[in-house]
């Protein structure tokens, strides 16, 4: 008979085609933190990091991981491309204590995502809430503008909307003319 080595790589490859595999090489694009962003807040606005890490064994209709370690990745991922904020609530305040998006630069190496404490919500509701900076860093949506267009990888106001919702995550399309026209 055939080793459990093959038969492992079969089920891999079948995962992947179906799109139920999550491999390091697509946690971090942009289409994989926008689809899981609708299974992480289906039922939950501000669901804990440890249940969602649970999820991914637990749940039937969540992508599987290739390695636990790849949680953390997706995490930190969605949190620079804008696509949720992570945040840590201490005793009876309507603040958080912490608070990251893709607005306060990259999350510290040192931060322990396992703490129980660390919960995501999307930039819709952070905006909402009021929580995070207040404004949009016209600096690096310019340099990422910038990049796009000499890099020509964008030529068309809707091409340049399309690289810095790529790079940058949800950005409003007037910000985007405004920047563009600055």
């Amino acid at each position: 008979g055939e080793g459990g080595a093959a038969i492992i790589e079969e089920i891999k490859k079948v995962l992947r085609q179906d799109g139920e595999l999550i491999t390091a090489d697509i946690a971090e694009t942009q289409e994989t933190l926008q689809s899981l962003a609708k299974q992480f807040f289906y039922q939950n606005a501000t669901p804990r990091l440890q249940e969602l890490r649970d999820s991914f064994t637990r749940v039937r209709d969540w992508p599987v991981l290739e390695q636990p370690e790849l949680f953390e990745t997706i995490v930190r991922h969605g949190v620079e491309r804008g696509v949720w904020c992570l945040f840590r609530m201490s005793g009876s305040s309507d603040e958080p204590e912490e608070f990251y998006s893709r607005d306060t630069g990259p999350l510290p190496l040192n931060l322990d995502l396992t703490n129980p404490d660390w919960s995501l919500v999307s930039m819709k509701r952070a905006q909402k809430l009021g929580w995070g900076p207040k404004t949009l860093d016209k600096e690096k949506v310019k340099g990422i503008i910038t990049h796009a267009v000499q890099e020509k990888e964008a030529s068309s106001v809707q091409q340049v909307q399309e690289k810095v919702s790529q790079e940058y995550g949800e950005v409003p399309e007037s910000e985007v003319k405004d920047t563009i026209s600055s």
